[in-house]
C-alpha cells in the first residue's frame, strides 16, 4: 500500500475544523453558475460570487446545478471543506487535479449526477467524510483514473450510508492501490468494479445491498471485516474479488465468478445471524502458497471451495471453530502441491453436510492433499482419480467416504469412527489404512483396502460390527503389517495375509479372549508364497469360523493357524495351511477340503469333530502332515472318478490318523467301477480304527467293503453281498467281529452313525449280537 504524508495533514486538518465551534457559523448555499470545465476555486463561478470553502465564520451547503438547465462539469482544483454537497442530474464534480481534497462534513452528500474521481498524477484527490454521512441520490460515485483516488472518513468513527439508488463505480482506467474505498461505509446501493479494480480497506463496512466485480473488473477487500449479513457480494464469470486479510460476515457470495483469497487470508464468518451463503458457480479459492480460507459458524456451499498451492508451502481451508458446511457444492484439493483442510485447534470439527462433496483433482497426491481437521461426514468423500489423506484428527463418517476412477484414499494414523457409514473402493481404486483404527460401518465397493506400514484396526465391538462387503478386499501385502479385528466383523469380501519379506504378516483376531465368531459370506485368504501369513488370537481369543466363511491358501501359497479354532465354515487347503501349536475343530457345517497340505506343528491337533473332511478340491488329495481325528460325529466324503492315483479323493495322514465317524462315497459323473476295483481312501502310520458307518453308491450287481488295515482304508468294489456283520470287512462273521462288536457294547455317541449297531435302534447289545450270532460263516467272501 502506497503511503502519501500529505493526506496525514490534510487529515489532521480536517479534524481540526470539525472540533472548531459551529455556533458561530452562517450557513451558505452556494450554487455553482459558472461554464462547464470550470474551476471550483473561481469566485465568479458561484453565486454568491464566493469560492465555498468552510472558514471565516461561514459554512456552505454547495448546489452543482447548470444555471441555464445545461449540463455542467465542475474541477475542483483545491483543498476544500463543506458542510453538505448536492449534484443535480447529468452535472458533475470533476476530481481531477493532482492533491485536491474536498471535506464534507454536513453529514449530506446528495448525488443525482457525478461525483468523478480522476486523478492525473503525483499525489492523492480524496472526497473525505467528516462525522457520519449520507450519501444519497441516483446518481454516481466513479472512481476514473489509474492514480490514486480516495474515499476516506476524517476518523473511524465517521460512517457513510450509501443510498440504495446510489452507484459507486469505476472505469476501466483505475487500478489497486490506487482506486480506495477506505472510509467505513454501510451500503445500501451499489459498489462495484466495472472493468477496472476498486480496493475496500482501512475501516471495517457493511453491506446491506450489492457489492459486486463485472465485465472483467476486480474487487479487493483488504485487512477489513465486511458485514455483509443481508448483502451480496457478486462476482460474474469473468471477474474476481480478491480477499486480502478481509473478514466477511454472513451474507451470499455469488455470481459464478472467483473469489480469490491472497496474502494472510481471508475469513467466510456464518456465526452470527446469517450463514455465509457460496453460490452455484461461485468459486472461493486459495491458490498460492500460503494462503489460508478461514472458516467459521455456517456455512452454504453450493459453489467450490479450491484449495491449490502453487508454491513451497500450502494453502489451506482453517477451521476456526465448529464449522457446519451445508449445501450442494464442492471442496476440492487441487494439486500437485500442498493443499490442506486443517483446523485451528483439534477440538473443532467440521461437519460436511448431506449434499456437500469433498473431492481432488487428478494430480491431487498422497503426502500433499491433506484433509488434517476433525469431521463428521453426513454427504461424501471422495478421491476421484487424484489421492489425498485423511490424517492428524479422529474423524466420524456417517455417510460414504470413497476412492473411485482410480483413485487413492489414505487414512493415517487416526481413529475414523464409521458406525452408519461406507467406506467404499471401486474397481481400480484403492484405500490405504496407516497405523488407521476404523471402529463400525461398512468396506464397501470391488477395490482395495490396503494397510501400509502402521497396524490397523478393523473394531465392530461397539453398536455396529466392521461388514466387508461383497468384492471388497482387505488386504495386509507386506512384511511386519497387522491387521486387528476386533469382534465383531463380518467379512462378505475377502481379507487377504500376503506376506513378502523377511517378517510375518498377520491377522489378528480380538474378542477380549472369548469366542470370535467370524460370520459373512467372504474368505480369508493366504496369499503370500512365504510361510510368514498368520492368524493370531489376542488374548487367547479363539477363532469361531461362520457357516459361510472360507479359510484359504490357494495353490503355492502358506498360511499359519495360531489361534484354537473352530470351523462351521470351509477350511480349503490348496496351497499349504500349517496348524501350530492350538486345536483346529471342525464341527456342525463345517468342511475341511482342498488338494494340498494341513501341517500340524508344535503340538498342534486336527480333529473333525461332527463336521466333514472332504479331500480334494473337486477330486484329489488331501495331505494332512502331522495326526488327525475323525470321531465318531463327523462325515468324511470322498469321490470316486478313476482308478488311478488322482482321479478319486484321499485323505492321506503321514500321522496317526484316527478313523471313526461316517464315510460317505459319491461317484464322479460317468465313472462306473467294476468288481475288484480298489480305492484307498486313507493313508495314516499308523490308522487307527474304521469308520463307523457308511453311506455307499448303489450299484446294480455290485457290492462295496471298506478294510481297515494298520496303514489304510481301502474301499473294494464286489459282487459278492457283504454281511452288514463283517465289521472288520475280511469277508467272514466270525470271532474277530464278535469281539469288535463286544468292543462297542452300549449306548451309541452317534445315534445315527454307531460301530455295530446292527439292528439301528442307537445302542449295541444283544439286539445286534443276535444279528451277528445269525449272519456267523454264513456269507463267504
Amino acid at each position: 500500500m502506497l503511503h502519501h504524508p500529505l493526506r496525514a495533514r490534510r487529515t489532521v486538518a480536517a479534524m481540526a475544523l470539525v472540533l472548531a465551534p459551529a455556533a458561530s457559523a452562517g450557513l451558505v448555499t452556494s450554487t455553482y453558475v459558472g461554464s462547464s470545465g470550470g474551476n471550483w476555486n473561481v469566485a465568479g463561478n458561484w453565486n454568491p460570487a464566493t469560492v465555498p470553502n468552510n472558514g471565516g465564520g461561514s459554512v456552505y451547503d454547495v448546489v452543482v446545478n447548470g444555471d441555464d438547465g445545461t449540463d455542467v462539469l465542475v474541477v475542483l482544483n483545491i483543498d476544500a471543506l463543506i458542510n453538505t454537497l448536492r449534484i443535480d442530474a447529468g452535472d458533475v464534480l470533476s476530481m481531477s487535479v493532482s492533491g485536491a481534497m474536498l471535506t464534507v462534513e454536513g453529514g449530506l452528500v446528495d448525488v443525482d449526477g457525478e461525483i468523478r474521481l480522476a486523478d492525473a498524477g503525483g499525489s492523492v484527490v480524496e472526497l473525505a467524510f467528516s462525522g457520519n454521512t449520507l450519501l444519497t441520490g441516483s446518481g454516481s460515485v466513479v472512481f476514473a483514473s489509474n492514480d490514486d483516488n480516495w474515499l476516506v472518513s476524517v476518523t473511524p468513527e465517521s460512517v457513510v450510508t450509501v443510498g440504495p439508488d446510489v452507484l459507486v463505480t469505476t472505469t476501466s482506467a483505475t487500478l489497486f492501490e490506487n482506486s480506495l474505498f477506505r472510509a467505513a461505509a454501510v451500503n445500501q446501493g451499489v459498489i462495484e468494479a466495472n472493468e477496472g479494480q476498486l480496493e475496500l480497506n482501512i475501516n471495517d463496512k457493511t453491506n446491506l445491498a450489492l457489492i459486486r466485480a463485472v465485465n472483467g473488473g476486480s474487487m479487493e477487500i483488504e485487512g477489513i471485516t465486511l458485514t455483509n449479513t443481508g448483502g451480496t457480494l457478486e462476482a460474474d464469470p469473468d471477474s474476481t474479488f480478491i480477499l486480502d486479510g478481509a473478514d466477511i460476515v454472513g451474507g451470499t457470495l455469488t455470481g459464478g465468478g472467483t473469489f480469490d483469497v491472497t496474502n494472510v487470508g481471508g475469513r467466510l464468518d456464518g456465526s452470527g445471524a446469517e450463514p455465509v451463503t457460496i453460490g452455484t458457480g461461485t468459486t472461493v479459492l486459495a491458490n498460492a502458497s500460503g494462503d489460508d480460507i478461514f472458516l467459521r459458524g455456517s456455512i452454504v456451499n453450493d459453489g467450490v471451495l479450491r484449495v491449490q498451492d502453487l508454491g513451497s508451502g500450502s494453502a489451506q481451508i482453517l477451521i476456526e471453530d465448529d464449522v457446519t458446511l451445508d449445501g450442494a457444492g464442492v471442496v476440492l484439493l487441487a494439486g500437485p502441491d500442498d493443499s490442506l483442510v486443517n483446523s485451528a485447534d483439534p477440538a473443532f470439527v467440521l461437519v460436511v453436510g448431506a449434499d456437500q462433496t469433498i473431492t481432488c483433482t487428478p494430480d491431487a497426491a498422497l503426502d500433499n492433499s491433506l484433509v488434517r481437521a476433525a469431521i463428521e461426514n453426513h454427504g461424501l468423500v471422495e478421491a476421484n482419480i487424484g489421492s489425498f489423506e485423511l490424517n492428524t484428527n479422529d474423524k466420524t463418517n456417517l455417510a460414504l467416504i470413497r476412492a473411485s476412477n482410480g483413485g487413492t484414499l489414505e487414512i493415517e494414523g487416526i481413529t475414523l469412527t464409521n458406525t452408519g457409514g461406507t467406506l467404499e473402493a471401486d474397481a481400480d481404486s484403492a484405500f490405504l489404512l496407516d497405523g488407521a483404527e476404523i471402529v463400525g460401518g461398512s468396506l464397501a465397493g470391488d477395490g482395495v483396502f490396503d494397510t501400509t506400514t502402521s497396524d490397523v484396526i478393523l473394531d465392530g465391538s461397539g453398536t455396529e460390527p466392521v461388514t466387508i462387503g461383497s468384492g471388497a478386499t482387505v488386504r495386509a501385502n507386506a512384511s511386519g503389517e497387522a491387521i486387528t479385528l476386533v469382534a465383531p466383523v463380518v467379512n462378505h469380501g475377502t481379507i487377504e495375509i500376503s506376506d513378502a519379506g523377511s517378517s510375518s504378516a498377520q491377522l489378528r483376531f480380538d474378542a477380549a479372549g472369548g469366542a470370535f465368531p467370524l460370520d459373512g459370506t467372504g474368505t480369508v485368504t493366504f496369499g503370500g508364497a512365504e510361510d510368514d501369513n498368520d492368524l493370531v488370537g489376542v488374548g487367547g481369543t479363539t477363532l469361531v469360523v461362520g457357516q459361510e466363511q472360507t479359510i484359504l491358501a490357494t495353490d503355492g501359497k502358506i498360511g499359519r493357524i495360531n489361534l484354537a479354532t473352530s470351523n462351521t465354515g470351509t477350511i480349503r487347503a490348496n496351497g499349504e495351511i500349517r496348524i501350530v501349536g492350538v486345536p483346529l475343530a471342525n464341527v456342525d457345517t463345517g468342511v475341511v477340503t482342498g488338494s494340498g497340505v494341513l501341517r500340524v506343528v508344535t503340538g498342534g491337533t486336527l480333529a473333525n469333530e461332527s463336521g466333514t473332511v472332504a479331500p480334494g478340491d473337486a477330486i484329489g488329495t488331501l495331505t494332512v502332515d502331522g495326526a488327525c481325528q475323525l470321531a465318531a460325529n463327523g462325515d468324511t466324503v470322498v469321490e470316486l472318478g478313476g482308478l488311478a492315483d488322482g482321479e478319486y479323493d484321499r485323505l492321506s495322514v503321514t500321522g496317526a490318523a484316527t478313523v471313526g465317524g461316517r464315510l460317505v462315497v459319491a461317484l464322479d459323473d460317468g465313472f462306473l467301477p467294476e468288481a475288484g476295483d480298489m480305492f484307498v481312501v486313507v493313508t495314516g502310520n499308523p490308522v487307527i480304527g474304521t469308520f463307523d458307518c457308511r453311506d455307499l453308491p448303489a450299484t446294480r450287481d455290485l457290492y462295496w467293503r471298506v478294510v481297515a488295515t494298520s496303514s489304510t482304508v481301502t474301499l473294494v468294489a464286489t459282487n459278492v453281498p457283504t454281511s452288514p456283520a463283517d465289521l472288520n470287512a475280511d469277508g467272514f462273521v466270525d470271532g474277530t467281529d464278535l469281539g469288535l462288536l463286544l468292543g462297542a457294547w452300549g449306548d451309541c455317541v452317534a445315534a445315527d452313525c454307531c460301530f455295530g449297531d446292527l439292528s439301528g435302534d442307537g445302542s449295541v447289545g444283544g439286539a445286534d449280537l443276535g444279528l451277528l450270532l445269525g449272519d456267523w460263516t454264513t456269507r463267504g467272501r
